[in-house]
């Protein structure tokens, strides 16, 4: 695992005791993938409806 440095791109190898273990490692972008899946999909559905007017009974 890499140390992010300011600077120019060095990689340095973490110790193991700051290694990020398998409990703490969630898939935290996950819930936020699916709701902008689903916005792009409501966003299909609306934008490929088609509107019909009522005919005017002047």
């Amino acid at each position: 695992m890499a140390h992010p440095l300011d600077g120019p791109p060095v990689q340095v190898i973490l110790p193991e005791h700051e290694w990020t273990s398998y409990e703490e490692d969630t898939p935290y972008l996950s819930p936020l993938i699916d709701e902008i899946e689903a916005e792009l999909k409501e966003r299909e559905d609306l934008e490929s409806m088609v509107v019909q007017r009522k005919a005017n009974k002047a």
